[in-house]
This record gives C-alpha cells, structure tokens and sequence, in this order.
C-alpha cells in the first residue's frame, strides 16, 4: 500500500471531532458481539487538544505503514495516520499523550499526537533501522535501539549498532549515538530512577548497561547467547529492583539471565528454563516472573526471591507473547503456531492452564485496558486483502473471546492504549 499523503492523513479531515467516538463509545454494548466489527468509515480525530486524554487504542499496521487508531469501548476506527517505512514498534509517554513509531524500514521516528491523532512533522531522524524503543518515567528522552541484521541461532558477532537517546521536547537525538557491539539489539529498558538503560544485545551476547547522563556504556553483563527480551520488577518491590533476560539461543535449554540493578551485576546464577525463551512478564507484586518457551511450548514460572523455577505450565504452539493483569490475576499467552491464547490462573506455586481461547492469525502482542476487563491481541498474520487486519478483544470477566476490531490494516503488530502510562 502507498503510504499516506498528508492530505490523506487525519489531519485533513478535522470535521469529525473526537467527542463523536467517545459518545459513541458511551452509547454502545459494553459487551461487545462476537461477529466481526464492520469496518467503518472512521470520525476523524479533531485536532482541538482536550484536557483529558481518552484510553484509544493505537496498532501499528507494520506493511501498510500508519497506526490505525480505535475507539476500544465500541471497535470504531478514529484514524489511521501514515507513519515512515514498515513501522514495527510503539512507546507512549507517561501521560499518554505522544506515541512514538520507530520505522524499522527507515531511519526515522514518527511522534503521534494521541488527544487529536495527528503526526507531528517533521519525523524525528535517527540511525537506520530503529526498532525497540522505551520513554524514561519522565518523559524527557526516548530511547532508542536499531536492528539491521537476520536473527537466528547460533548468532555471530558482526560489526556495531548505536543506541540513542532523544530529547522529546526538542525532537533530536541528544549528543553522539552510543556504539554497542553486534547488530541486533532486541529490547531496552529504562531504569526506574531514569539513570540507565539495559539493553539486550542479541548476537553479542551480553546485556550493555548505559548511564543516561553522559551515554557511556559503565558494565557489560556476558550473557548467554540471544539476550532477547528485558523485564524490570516493579518499582516499591524488591530493593534494589532486578532485570530479568530471556536467553534464546542457550543450549541445550535456553536460560535467564538475572542483573542486580544496584550493583550492575549478576545477582545469581543463569535460570535453567524451556527451549527459545522469549517473552516475559512480571507480576505487578515482584514476586514471580513468567517466560514464554517458544520452541518447547510452555512457560516457566520463576521465583524472584529464591531464584528457583517453581512450576513449568503447557501452553499452545509458538508462545511469544506473555501479558499479566494489573491485579496480578491471570496470565495470558499469545500462541502465534495455534492462533490462541492460554489463559493461566496465577497462585503461589506458580499457577495453572485454564484454557485457550481462539483468536485470529498469528496472535502477537496484547495490552489491558485501565478498567482490567479487556484484552486486546494483535493478530500479526492478518491484513492481506481482502483480509483487513485485525484486533481479537478478550472480556477478562467472562474469559471470551467477544469481538473481533477489524480494519486494522496489515501485519497488525506493536499496540499501546493512550491515557496516563
């Protein structure tokens, strides 16, 4: 699809204010049918700043290149801004007000204005290829990663990538880009404090630790092979907080890789988990950490305390994706090789398979609205035509599948929900 003009984009059509989708959102179902939501002719996002921003969902459509932007009470689309070339990867700020696009098939980073969906011009440049992006707790700078290489296993070390950090009042990258090793930088994270970034740096190996103040890389953590997905306990749980790292490519099992963020180094041991571990999700108590094994079907459940592996749960082929609940409840597994999602029931042992729930082609990344009652999963193989794209929505009381968003448009990847982070 040719990318949007600006006279395409949401911006030229201000007549259609934002108010129409929210009383539209009020005036609908709160359960929603299970049929398909039509696609819609979408009321336009007005460009009338509001003093409230709304909860909007926002899924990058990463081979359509725009952010289809949706009512998430009702499935209306309010917008569809084009973003730069293949966009992959979504961040919001803490008040929820700007969205950040990272255009993997460019060098640039599109800033979206989420209270009236427009795109901010011009885009921010950076290195080519950026990918995993991350806002600090303050919201003052967007840190960013690149990947420009094939992944795999094993990974070899070649040439360097940057990591950059970006003023997002002044829209720039601020001083000289840090060089890391190896191409493939696969997750960043920012540290409570905002004093540093964790950057899991796949074909190198090691997890690079930066001091945001000046950009200097001051540790490298040598980890086991295909560093691929970062998670932080919570802030106000353990002291000081940790980083947890899925080893993808470990042998003969993959493993996680814990980081003590106190003394920037390893607080135990690697964690001996399934085959190709990849997401990760802590519960919101600090307690517990779950990771998804891709290539062994399962997922394991650590102890972030003793370090122990206290329960190893079956799951659905292909488990990417895994998304805990704000009230550190129920899990929830994105199964890209069955187009499902497991449902685990989370305790103190560790917890239990309840079911899974079928959802449209390749099930990726989901999200939680703030009143915890619905998921949102993006369905990463939907969007050739005629297929639209689409967006499965789960009620989290009645554990169903009760609508499908459609006219998402294709590769619907990455998705966020605007309003306070």
């Amino acid at each position: 699809m040719k990318p949007k003009t600006k006279s395409d984009s949401v911006i030229a059509n201000v007549s259609h204010s934002l108010l129409v989708g929210l009383l539209l959102g009020v005036t609908s179902l709160l359960v929603l049918p299970a049929a398909a939501i039509a696609d819609q002719q979408p009321p336009l996002l007005s460009n009338v700043s509001s003093p409230t921003v709304a909860a909007n969902l926002f899924v990058v459509a990463q081979h359509d290149n725009l952010v289809s932007i949706f009512n998430p009470t009702n499935g209306v689309r309010l917008g569809q801004p084009a973003v730069g070339n293949h966009p992959l990867r979504i961040a919001m700020n803490p008040g929820g007000t700007r969205a950040y696009v990272s255009n993997n098939g460019g060098s640039t980073i599109s800033e979206i204005n989420t209270q009236d969906g427009t795109v901010v011009l011009p885009a921010i440049s950076v290195t080519s290829a950026p990918q995993e992006l991350t806002v600090d707790p303050n919201g003052a700078y967007l840190y960013v990663v690149h990947q420009a290489g094939p992944e795999g296993c094993p990974q070899t070390l070649t040439n360097t990538s940057v990591v950059e950090k970006i003023d997002t009042a002044l829209r720039t990258v601020v001083g000289t880009p840090t060089t890391i090793d190896g191409m493939l930088a696969k997750d960043v994270l920012v540290t409570p404090d905002s004093m540093y970034v964790y950057v899991a740096n796949y074909n190198a190996g090691v997890v690079d630790i930066i001091q945001t103040s000046n950009m200097m890389e001051v540790a490298k953590i040598m980890d086991a092979p295909g560093a691929r997905r970062l998670a932080i306990t919570p802030p106000g749980t353990l002291s000081p907080p940790l980083v947890f790292v899925t080893d993808f490519c470990a042998n003969p099992t993959g493993t996680v890789t814990v980081i003590d963020t106190g003394t920037r180094m390893r607080a135990h041991d690697d964690i001996g988990v399934g085959t190709n571990p990849r997401g990760i999700a802590i519960t919101p108590d600090g307690t517990k950490t779950y990771v998804t094994n891709v290539g062994s079907n399962n997922v394991t459940v650590i102890n972030n305390t003793t370090f122990a592996v206290l329960k190893t749960i079956p799951v659905g082929p292909t488990p990417w994706h895994v998304t805990i609940t704000p009230d550190g409840n129920w899990a929830y597994v994105s199964n890209s090789g069955s187009n499902t999602v497991s449902i685990i029931q989370i305790a103190a042992d560790g917890g239990q398979w309840v079911k899974d729930l079928t959802v449209g082609d390749g099930p990726f990344f989901s999200v939680v609205n703030p009143a915890n009652n619905k998921l949102y999963v993006s369905n990463s193989h939907t969007g050739n035509p005629p297929d639209p794209g689409t967006v499965s929505v789960i009620n989290l009381a009645t554990q169903k599948v009760v609508a499908t968003i459609t006219g998402v448009g294709n590769g619907p990847f990455d998705l966020a929900l605007s309003g306070p982070q």
